[in-house]
């Protein structure tokens, strides 16, 4: 009799029995593992297309012949896209364009692996890939840059501007731009091909405001700007702009996607100056006078303004608010300071007279210089500023006793310059001498010509004072000018050189004998002289053209 195995013996054959197919699955898989490894071979997976070859169940080697047969050729040739009659090309030389065969096939796949998946890739298939194709990206930009230059057109964005009652308005258009990535794209895939021209692809540029959007625009918020006056409040004081007004400093733009009121706000200044002389009052900047024989320092003096800058943003608000009640704006009356204040006038160091001349002009010949020496007085030079006699308001008038009297201030002024230490940048001598005037130191000035510029080099400021005494037959110019003295100046005029004293015999009862002006040339020279130790400066040279002398002969 065989004896009955008890209920945990069953169990123990149980257990066994499933171990036992466990290991034998284990053995069976791992057996069709390492044989797939071997039965697979060197392999790229069933179905792979690179760049439409087929090189599926190729050794490596093989599908690089493959590609090296099939694709290679292609990349000779010159690639040609267009866009309408537009026509670019490219060839691959110029922007670096490369096919690499081997990592195109090493990036398939396949091949002996242990990786399970890659080995079930090699059975069941791969999708078609792209080959590995490198660039010069920066070649390929400008040569995109070329192309993108011609085609690309910025959208059209909508402006509203007024002129007087009339309202013109640019509509929105869209633009064209040139789609760069998808145009690399193609450029890429049309290297390995069998190339036709292909098209450019672009893509539509939208304007940030559409056309929907400007008319709603202009029936609404525009209308309601420009269609009511607005009210300015200026320190408890009111004024209306009107609606004309409105329009001749509103516009209205494009911005942050919406169709947006621009206001100009040098004509919005000019509107609240007209209206509001009685609140504003212009600052006075500080200066120096002489008073008492003594330079002093004129203080500066506050002004009122209105702050304008900032109104825009409420201004606009305001406008486009239909009840007449919240249309009011609110200005602030603030403090204004000139830009030359007291402290600057103190620092410019004007403190003492650093050279003077006066010369005498005679009275009667039409010329009122003491209106062209006041034109002069009260010039204050900063240090580094060029003096302009003619852009002074000296400058002389078209007629030659304007001329004349010009001529004799600029020559007091030019000799004080010379006594101060001044530079010189430009002086010119008269065509003849003038006998009234220091020989070698007198300065012409002509309408819309010769000038006279004094450069002030000294470090200090420096003031001019002019004025002319009127006498009974003489006129005499005097010029002071005032500063902190650098130089003691020293004047060397030469003899006169190359004299001529022509003389011109005439016959006739016409003829009005002359005394004539001799003509030469002569140089003065100027010395700055500072603490013992001298320095040469300058050298002016002037030439004089003769007049000649007449003699009259044969008159009864």
């Amino acid at each position: 009799m065989i004896p009955t195995p008890s209920g945990r013996e069953l169990k123990k054959r149980e257990r066994r029995g499933t171990w036992y197919a466990i290991i034998g699955l284990v053995i069976l898989l791992g057996g069709l593992y390492v044989a797939g490894h071997f039965l697979l071979g060197n392999r790229l997976p069933t179905g792979t297309r690179i760049a439409g070859v087929g090189v599926g169940g190729l050794t490596p080697e093989q599908a690089e012949a493959r590609l090296e047969a099939d694709l290679a050729p292609h990349t000779k040739q010159t690639l040609t896209f267009y866009y309408e009659d537009l026509e670019y090309e490219i060839k691959p030389e110029d922007i670096g364009l490369e096919l690499h065969i081997e990592q195109s096939v090493a990036s398939a796949g396949g091949g002996r692996t242990w990786n399970p998946v890659e080995m079930l890739e090699t059975i069941v298939g791969a999708d078609r890939l792209d080959p590995v194709v490198t660039v010069d990206q920066k070649s390929l930009d400008k040569k995109l840059d070329e192309i993108a230059s011609d085609i690309d057109v910025a959208p059209v964005e909508p402006r509203v501007r007024f002129q007087g009652n009339e309202t013109d308005v640019r509509r929105s258009e869209p633009g064209r731009q040139v789609n760069r990535a998808a145009l690399e794209d193609l450029v890429r895939e049309q290297f390995v091909q069998d190339h036709q021209p292909e098209g450019i692809p672009v893509a539509t540029d939208k304007p940030n405001v559409t056309g929907a959007e400007l008319n709603a625009a202009l029936d609404g918020k525009v209308k309601t700007a420009v269609g009511a006056p607005v009210r300015i409040r200026v320190a408890g004081e009111q004024f209306t702009l009107s609606a004309a007004d409105v329009r001749s400093m509103l516009s209205y733009v494009s911005a942050d996607g919406e169709l947006s009121a621009r206001i100009d706000n040098d004509r919005f200044r000019q509107l609240v100056k007209a209206n509001t002389k009685d609140v504003r009052k212009p600052a006075r900047p500080a200066t120096v006078v002489i008073r008492g024989g003594a330079p002093k320092v004129v203080a500066d003096v506050p002004g009122r303004g209105v702050r304008t800058g900032d109104a825009g943003p409420r201004l606009v608000r305001a406008l486009e608010r239909r009840s007449a009640k919240l249309r009011v704006v609110a200005l602030e009356r603030t403090t204004t300071r000139a830009g030359f204040r007291t402290d600057d006038a103190k620092q410019l160091g004007i403190v003492e007279r650093v050279g003077s001349y006066t010369t005498r002009f005679r009275r009667g010949r039409g010329v009122d210089v003491g209106t062209i020496a006041g034109s002069v007085d009260g010039t204050v030079l900063r240090p580094g500023d060029t003096f302009s006699f003619n852009r002074s308001g000296g400058r002389p008038g078209r007629s030659g006793a304007n001329g004349d009297g010009a001529s004799q201030v600029a020559s007091t002024v030019f000799n004080a310059g010379l006594l101060a230490g001044l530079g010189v940048p430009e002086r010119h001598a008269h065509h003849s001498y003038v006998s009234r005037l220091p020989v070698g130191r007198d300065a012409a000035v002509t309408y819309g010509g010769r000038d006279l510029r004094l450069k002030n080099d000294t470090g200090h400021g420096v003031l001019i004072s002019a004025r002319a005494d009127a006498g009974d037959r003489r006129t005499k110019v005097h010029v002071e000018l005032w500063s902190t003295k650098r130089w003691n100046v020293k004047l060397d005029t030469g003899s006169r050189q190359k004299v001529k004293r022509p003389v011109r015999h005439l016959k006739g009862k016409r003829c009005s004998p002359r005394p004539g002006v001799p003509g030469f040339s002569i140089e003065v020279v100027r010395t700055l002289v500072r603490n013992g130790d001298e320095a040469r400066d300058h050298t002016f040279s002037s030439t004089y053209e003769a007049v000649p002398r007449i003699r009259c002969h044969g008159r009864r």
